[in-house]
């Protein structure tokens, strides 16, 4: 038996050509793209200059504010709970 080369599928127009896709590659590279879309380093997260309260907060929006308790090079992320009043505290890098 003879293996063939690869060939890399071409678009053209609404019908892909070359070596069918898997429904594994078509979802592997969607979830790619869906992890690199909502990854938190690309979030824009705002930086207050008032420490946060449940009040001025919106349920399960993160803010960014120094409160002088984390290690160098790092700041206080503050995240409100979706179903109640808590706030929850993480020292991420700046």
């Amino acid at each position: 038996m003879q293996a063939t080369p690869f060939k890399s599928p071409k678009l053209m127009g609404s019908k892909l050509t070359g070596p069918k896709l898997t429904g594994m590659t078509v979802l592997s590279s969607t979830g790619a793209v869906l992890a690199m879309l909502t990854s938190p380093a690309d979030a824009a997260i705002k930086t207050v200059t008032t420490k946060p309260t449940a009040a001025t907060m919106t349920p399960g929006e993160p803010v960014l504010y120094d409160d002088k308790a984390c290690p160098a090079g790092m700041i206080a992320k503050f995240t409100k709970a979706k179903r109640n009043n808590n706030i929850s505290k993480k020292c991420v890098h700046k």
